[in-house]
């Protein structure tokens, strides 16, 4: 059978000659022009099999080492072709792929993407097909992306719709595992080291839906290792169940905004029916309770 990718619409890269140890064409070309013109004929046709297909063209232009080449008018150009296509999920698909990928290579295309309204378009797109779980894990790689190392998205994050929304997809998609580990990604970037946010999460429960995520990872960690051959699954759930804890645990650590009762009135389950649930109440408690001892200790020796 011949390989199906797609042949290049510009002409700059064949997908043919790219290098199989390393997925890159052979000759660095104008991946500004190559990305442009493949977005342009997605656009165009907007096929969902052309669009499948386009994938593994744009995937190997968004490698690291081109990503560096790509300047912020094909950024906003990519970003703008989704924002006119909303409603096709495929679309939206590669195109969240193709900004995690270059979110990914550093902190100008980061600027880049969020400064274009990536963030916005990918959230728009997060609510728009919230019943696809592979559109979800997407939009989570470049959110989590960006709220990991850009203050700027990490503060479009602190709003109530947002975050509802976040938290609607990890309640539609409690068995994927990939949505799972992106959104809890997502939320613990969004915490890290921001009042506003924390209030924003406390506000919406979002302390209730992490425990639950973070139990539920346990259970399904536990049920998958009893089947033969489940260590990688195994390893995806425990994932989950640290970026849960983490994003947990930078809420509680947010002394200005969170009380140690705002956590231990939070539903964790009977006591005693899942362990690791009960150690992270504590460790929760504890941090909450510490932050708020250095916080006094700190206001207590600035005093004149």
């Amino acid at each position: 059978m011949t390989d199906a990718r797609p042949t290049s619409s510009c002409g700059r890269i064949d997908p043919e000659a790219l290098d199989p140890s390393t997925n890159l064409p052979a000759v660095l070309v104008d991946v500004n022009a190559e990305l442009t013109a493949l977005f342009n004929r997605l656009l165009v046709f907007n096929d969902d099999d052309l669009i499948l297909e386009a994938a593994a063209h744009i995937e190997a232009c968004t490698q690291p080492a081109l990503c560096h080449e790509l300047s912020a008018v094909t950024i906003d150009h990519i970003i703008q072709t989704l924002q006119d296509n909303l409603q096709s999920q495929p679309l939206q698909t590669v195109g969240y792929s193709a900004l995690a990928d270059i979110a990914s290579a550093g902190d100008a295309q980061q600027q880049a993407v969020v400064a274009c309204g990536g963030l916005e378009v990918v959230l728009e797109g997060l609510a728009v097909h919230e019943r696809s779980a592979v559109t979800q894990y997407k939009a989570f790689d470049v959110l989590a992306t960006l709220v990991a190392n850009n203050a700027a998205a990490r503060a479009k994050l602190a709003t109530a719709p947002v975050v509802r929304t976040i938290l609607r997809s990890m309640q539609l998609h409690a068995q994927n595992v990939d949505v799972q580990f992106g959104a809890a990604c997502t939320l613990a970037g969004s915490a890290m080291n921001s009042p506003l946010n924390v209030k924003v999460l406390l506000e919406c429960d979002a302390v209730k839906v992490l425990v639950g995520c973070f139990r539920n990872a346990c259970l399904q960690k536990q049920r998958v290792a009893q089947k033969v051959g489940s260590e990688d699954a195994q390893s995806d759930w425990r994932r989950v169940m640290q970026w849960a804890e983490l994003a947990l645990r930078n809420v509680a650590r947010c002394s200005s905004v969170v009380r140690p009762r705002d956590i231990e009135s939070v539903d964790f389950g009977k006591y005693g029916s899942c362990v690791p649930v009960d150690e992270l109440k504590w460790k929760l408690v504890f941090d909450c309770k510490q932050a708020h001892a250095a916080h006094a200790a700190h206001a207590q020796a600035s005093k004149p």
